[in-house]
């Protein structure tokens, strides 16, 4: 019969009724099908049945007992799950009873696949399918295994002694095991001895008492001058076991150092040697004294093998002593003497390497700093002479230390190496160019190095230097001069490139640069200098296979004899295949940059760093795409540009530049048919917010594709780009006019202009065209149009939805972003309003660049007296300006819903990467610091200046910016707040900076000299009714955080649906799993399943822990809410809204984010009350919807809080009580929302994806 696993048949699958399996709820068709297998005649059959029975043991040996929910969910009766375990694991021991020689084999190796789980997981867990707990008749299983120690066959009994030891956890306790155990030592038998040295070990595991009997009778078998070698062995692994006490485990470590003494044989020294290691690794008691014992063999033994086994062992030990504690008595000198010692075998080095990477972060603080550039100067000046695996482990032995060393400043002086100075690489790329000589030089690294004064160079700088001469040294095999070699040359370099050995180096390389920021200018000029060589010797090549080509096409059609040289085809196929080498070396090298600049972004790489970069990276892509048969390296230039000019400001003065080279690439690639890689490259640009080389694409692509859902998709995208190209163009045409004006060196000539201390100019300035009322009116224009784009963009979308969770992320992104296009151009018509109500006169303008670095913009006025205008302003237009406030106000409100959503959106897609949060994080910041800037401008002019202390939108923007070192406003952020921060928002993600941090402070310091009272216009006495230059400055505070053309996430283009968690619930004691009841007045106990659906691959982490709220909600009330709500889910919108997010309580979500992330026992307790008692989002909508039934009434909503521990298939169970006493009779569904955290500790709101359990509460007797 086949395997019975579930729906897909995988352990943990969903089964028929949903519920994903478990083993206890299968028991009973794995006995049956065991015990038909067992009966049956067919030869073969008895052990087939037995064979997969091992893989169930060890399903359920993973799973702890049935509990309560557990037997409640899936029907099982009290005890069932202890009765099959007992019944399977005693039938299959009456076989083995009954059963020839190779039955038993079979049996044991079921047992000993369960064994071995149990000795990797570890042996007090509390699972297992072999304990006490679970088989209550362990003592007839014993008996029946027993009973085959007295068969006279050897064989037989050898098996019985290893299936006493798979059985150790029933076992261990029984005197009458252990004294068979003992007997059978004496046996004449060599494989008897050995089983029972076997099961010894893991009898001793379990038995302390065992245990030291067990030492005593070891010792003496390894003494003993008749015990064989291999029994000598045997009995030497078993002091691994010995580590159930301190005690012991200082003991049988002493014993084995004695051992060894008396027996200083190479087997015996190397099997103790083993055998206390693994035993310092169970018990970290010896693990001091056991580094002191093998740096003792490895400095003082004469032979290799022991010095190997002892360095093997420093190497095991050092993977725990990186996770834990150290121990001081790691010797670097000792084991840099070995990787030194040119005399010593190669595999010694290796293991030398090995240990001094894996104990790098502990040697950088405690070793001496002429150690370790003892260690860089041995591997510089021996690098070449190593071999293929010894070169590789020092590099990444090097490597490790210069990451643990990237921060640390060991000399003083430059950080660098100086630039004029030649390394390696610039000498190979300058040979390279001038096409002379092009194979390596192995003296150029110790020649180049000498010339850079030691003083001037750190560490990591010196590690990169050597890492990049390596590259170079892989290029010299890649790259060679194909006019002055042979076919057959050009072949035997091929072979001789290695690309596993590039991809080390270059992980390498990426790994220093992600760790050590400052040395990544330094790195990514060789590299960029090798790319540069490489791609001009690839298209040289490439020319010179074209004309080959064409040469022997013209001799093939030629009739007539030529006197010209003929040209070989074979030859033609050699340098082809050169080619294939060389497009690989510079593919390396680019995608090496890439890993390098991401990872550099990611741990904290300010704008400075990225200014000074891109212009290299500008360069690099200008010379590679020069010619069009480079296009793939062009291709792979583009996303370290585009990451370094991303983190640098997103510049508008390159631009047009890097635009000009991702339409390029694009043409390129369609060109020659590579019409994927020009898909991905169009959703890079549009991830950088460069959307008109994306709308010619798609526009292209649309006209091509047959598939229907395709088609949408690319509809839906062109769709987008046109909407975002129409709101770009109406910035490029506010940075044109706010460009023209003020000269470049505006920022730098702002401090002779400008007194920092007061913010007033002190000279004229030209008067610029009013940027303000422009962008508003390009503005207005551009989003007139957008917006219904925007629309239609969701509506193409759910055109292609076969579900509800297709294309979420997108339609609920495309939902933000329409909202923020909405909400801004409804701020500026309001500030149009309001400034168009009055006269104003045209000489107040602004006088400084927005652009300018966090400077205080001071306005002038050319010196008309403002006390005119005191009384211009009549009851009109203070009414205009009253109804802008409160408009405003709303805005202000759903701005800082629209950050918080973004927030949300974050955290909802489970396996987001950190370049999208990045992005998501920065419209946060837009949204909040508008809705900030907004309420503060129509607040300080009209009304007192402490409205602003403590508002919500002063809150939200302090979370947001307050994890940002050095930022200059936190202080006045935080003075506004003052000491209401109690609700601190815990759904804020990622950090921004760059450009949009300076505009934050730029703008916080305007908002303080409001708040102060201070005068913006020069000469002017006092603010009016209606603050104009306050306004216009929101103006242009919109103009800079309007950042447009607008990058989406990357996560944009993943159509994947996210992760949801799928619960099941039944009540305790009911009879029906999907239909709930209870009398009125009395409390509902369920029974709850939380099963993970749609988990991404590959992810770093898993989910750990489940928060969870369940609620109870009227059913006449919810459904026909619900059920329009639901209509609108699947066209994706609501009253232009997503109205799939409608239903999100954000309030709700908040709270529970908190409960997962803290970590306070009290605040855990207060923060489940208030999840108790929250209001509802859906008793708001009922009452605004004007519903009248159940849901109204009092008592008629109930909630309860629950958690869940997730196993690692994403499956955990628990209870609740749901207090439904004052519920009225009726009908309700259960809703739920969840919060998982994951292994880094990081929370993740999780969709329901199964929602259809419903509650009928039925009139008491009482009551009848």
């Amino acid at each position: 019969m086949g395997e019975q696993l579930g729906a897909s048949g995988v352990p943990g699958a969903p089964s028929a009724n949903g519920l994903p399996d478990i083993a206890a709820a299968k028991a009973i068709i794995w006995n049956v099908e065991l015990e038909r297998g067992l009966r049956l005649t067919r030869p073969g059959a008895p052990c087939e049945a037995i064979l997969k029975t091992g893989p169930r043991m060890l399903w359920w040996n993973d799973e702890p007992i049935s509990s309560v929910e557990t037997a409640t969910l899936y029907k099982l009766v009290d005890g069932q799950d202890k009765t099959f375990a007992n019944a399977m694991v005693q039938r299959l021991a009456d076989s083995f009873r009954t059963g020839n020689n190779f039955t038993r084999l079979c049996i044991l190796k079921a047992f000993f696949l369960v064994s071995k789980s149990i000795r990797r997981r570890g042996r007090r867990d509390g699972t297992g399918l072999f304990k006490k707990e679970r088989i209550a008749n362990y003592q007839e299983v014993l008996k029946r295994v027993k009973s085959v120690m007295d068969s006279g066959d050897v064989v037989a009994r050898a098996l019985a002694l290893r299936m006493l030891g798979c059985l150790g956890e029933i076992a261990a306790d029984s005197l009458d095991v252990q004294r068979l155990v003992i007997e059978a030592l004496e046996s004449p038998h060599q494989k008897e001895v050995e089983a029972a040295l076997f099961a010894m070990g893991c009898l001793c595991e379990l038995s302390l008492s065992f245990a030291e009997i067990v030492l005593e009778k070891v010792v003496e078998i390894a003494n003993a001058m008749g015990s064989s070698p291999a029994t000598k062995l045997s009995a030497i692994r078993v002091f691994s076991k010995l580590g159930v006490s301190p005690h012991l485990a200082f003991k049988a470590h002493e014993a084995g150092e004695s051992l060894m003494l008396r027996l200083p044989t190479t087997d015996i020294v190397s099997a103790m040697l083993t055998s206390l290691t693994m035993l310092a690794l169970n018990s970290i008691f010896t693990i001091e004294r056991q580094v002191e014992l093998l740096f003792a063999y490895v400095s003082s033994d004469p032979r290799a093998a022991v010095r190997a086994v002892a360095l093997h062992c420093l190497s095991k030990l050092a993977s725990q002593a990186a996770r834990s504690l150290v121990s001081r008595n790691w010797n670097f000198s000792i084991l840099l003497s070995v990787a030194e010692d040119t005399a010593a075998a190669p595999a010694l080095r290796v293991l030398a390497f090995n240990v001094l990477q894996k104990l790098s972060g502990h040697f950088v603080r405690v070793v001496d700093r002429s150690e370790l550039f003892r260690l860089l100067l041995t591997v510089e000046l021996n690098l070449l002479q190593y071999a293929g695996s010894l070169r590789r482990a020092a590099l990444e032995c090097l490597g490790s230390f210069g990451c643990e060393l990237g921060f640390l400043r060991f000399l003083a002086g430059s950080d660098y190496p100086d630039a004029d100075k030649p390394t390696l690489g610039r000498e190979f790329t300058k040979e390279v160019s001038e096409g002379e000589q092009i194979m390596y030089n192995g003296n150029s690294i110790s020649k180049n190095l000498s010339r850079i004064p030691q003083s001037n160079m750190n560490f990591a700088a010196r590690v990169g230097l050597l890492l990049c001469d390596t590259l170079a040294l892989e290029g010299s095999t890649a790259l060679i001069d194909r006019n002055k070699v042979t076919g057959g040359e050009i072949q035997e370099t091929k072979n001789d490139f290695d690309p596993t050995r590039l991809q080390v180096i270059t992980r390498l390389v990426a790994r220093l640069m992600q760790s050590c920021p400052e040395v990544l200018p330094m790195i990514l000029d060789s590299i960029s200098s090798l790319i540069k060589a490489a791609t001009q010797k690839y298209v040289q090549d490439v020319r010179l296979l074209i004309g080959k080509q064409e040469a022997v096409t013209s001799m093939d059609t030629d009739s007539k004899e030529s006197t010209e040289p003929k040209v070989s085809l074979r030859e033609s196929e050699s340098v082809g295949s050169g080619l294939e080498v060389e497009l690989e070396f510079v593919l390396s090298l680019c995608h090496c940059m890439y890993a390098g600049v991401r990872g550099a972004g990611t741990t904290g790489m300010d704008s400075n760093s990225a200014c000074i970069i891109l212009p290299k990276l500008l360069d690099l892509t200008k010379q590679v795409s020069g010619d069009d048969s480079a296009c793939h390296i062009l291709r792979a230039t583009l996303p370290p540009l585009l990451r370094i000019w991303s983190l640098s400001g997103r510049s508008s003065n390159d631009r047009k530049n890097i635009e000009s080279y991702i339409t390029k690439c694009i043409d390129q690639m369609s060109k020659i048919g590579e019409v994927w890689v020009a898909y991905k490259v169009a959703s890079e640009a549009a991830t950088n917010g460069f959307w008109s080389p994306v709308y010619t694409l798609v526009d292209e692509l649309t006209r091509k594709v047959h598939s229907e859902g395709c088609y949408l998709w690319l509809l839906s995208l062109s769709l987008l780009a046109t909407a975002e190209r129409t709101v770009g163009f109406c910035n490029k045409e506010h940075l044109r006019s706010s460009d023209s004006p003020v000269p470049t060196s505006a920022v730098n000539d702002t401090e002779k202009l400008m007194d920092i201390d007061t913010g007033y100019m002190n000279s004229a300035v030209p008067e610029p065209k009013d940027q303000g009322d422009n962008f508003t009116l390009k503005f207005g224009d551009a989003a007139a149009k957008a917006i219904p784009l925007l629309r239609q963009v969701g509506s193409v979308l759910a055109a292609g939805v076969c579900s509800e969770r297709t294309f979420e992320f997108q339609r609920w992104f495309v939902s933000i972003r329409l909202r923020m296009v909405q909400s801004v151009t409804d701020i500026l018509q309001i500030l149009n309003l309001v400034l168009s109500s009055h006269s104003l006169p045209n000489t107040t303008k602004p006088a400084v660049d927005m652009n300018m670095d966090c400077a205080v913009p001071a306005f002038e006025s050319s010196g008309v007296d403002c006390a005119v205008f005191d009384n211009i302003y009549d009851r009109r237009i203070q009414s205009t300006f009253k109804s802008a406030k409160a408009r405003a106000s709303i805005i202000c409100t759903q701005l800082m819903h629209l950050s918080k959503e973004l927030d949300i959106l974050g955290l909802s897609f489970l396996g987001l990467d950190e370049e999208s949060l990045e992005c998501l994080c920065e419209a946060a910041i837009n949204c909040s610091l508008i809705s900030f800037c907004t309420y503060a401008v129509f607040t300080v002019g009209s009304t007192s200046a402490d409205n602003v202390r403590g508002h919500p939108t002063v809150q939200n923007l302090h979370f947001r910016l307050k994890h940002i070192n050095g930022f200059e406003g936190l202080d006045l952020l935080q003075t506004w707040i003052g000491t209401n921060n109690e609700s601190e928002d815990s759904l804020v993600g990622g950090c921004p900076r760059g450009a949009i941090v300076k505009v934050c402070g730029w703008a916080i310091k305007i908002i303080s000299r409001l708040e102060r009272g201070s005068p913006v216009l020069k000469q002017q006495s006092s603010l009016q009714d209606v603050p104009v230059e306050p306004l216009r400055f929101l103006q242009l505070l919109i103009g800079e955080c309007s950042q447009l053309p607008f990058p989406i996430p990357k996560y944009f283009f993943c159509t994947r649906p996210r992760a949801a968690v799928e619960l099941f619930v039944a009540q305790t004691g009911g009879e029906e799993v999907t239909e709930l009841s209870v009398k009125q007045g009395s409390s509902l106990l369920l029974s709850i399943c939380a099963q993970l659906t749609n988990v991404p691959v590959g992810i770093s982490s898993r989910i750990s822990s489940l928060f969870c709220v369940l609620s109870f909600h009227g059913v006449e009330s919810a459904s026909l809410v619900e059920e329009d709500l639901y209509a609108d889910w699947k066209l994706g919108w609501h009253e232009g809204q997503a109205s799939n997010q409608s239903l999100i309580d954000f309030s709700l979500v908040e709270k529970l984010v908190q409960r997962a992330t803290c970590d306070d026992v009290q605040d855990a307790i207060k923060l489940e009350q208030e999840l108790l008692f929250l209001p509802t989002l859906k008793e708001d909508t009922f009452s605004r919807k004007g519903v009248k039934g159940s849901a109204k009434k009092a008592g008629a909503f109930g909630r309860s809080f629950t958690r869940f521990i997730m196993d690692q298939k994403g499956k955990g169970f628990s209870s609740c009580n749901l207090d439904v006493a004052s519920f009225p009779v009726g009908q309700y569904q259960l809703s739920f929302e969840s919060v998982g955290v994951d292994t880094n500790n990081r929370p993740w709101v999780l969709i329901p994806s199964r929602i259809r359990e419903t509650l009928k509460i039925t009139a008491s007797s009482t009551n009848v």
